[in-house]
């Protein structure tokens, strides 16, 4: 493996997953402090309306189901779920 290069910076505190955005325009990232996001080439960070049942925005890791474009996230802590956001995104 080389080196690598910074593609952007988006200021999201506790990043902790991220993956391509289904439409390819970007990523979507999930943070630890903060939710789910969609983060575009550039670093423009917006987050994405994710229920957390009060809960908190704790969310680890992100994926991607390229069949669907669905995403899937995991909202820790006290509730421990796998969360889906449906595919529009």
């Amino acid at each position: 493996m080389g080196g690598y290069t910074t593609i952007s910076t988006t200021g999201i505190q506790g990043f902790s997953g991220i993956c391509l955005a289904p439409d390819g325009s970007g990523f979507i990232a999930a943070s630890d402090r903060g939710g789910v996001y969609k983060v575009s080439f550039s670093g423009e960070a917006t987050p994405l309306d994710v229920e957390t049942d009060g809960f908190g925005l704790d969310c680890e890791g992100v994926t991607l189901d390229p069949a669907t474009g669905d995403i899937y996230f995991v909202l820790e802590r006290e509730k421990q779920e796998v969360r889906r956001v449906r595919s529009g995104v």
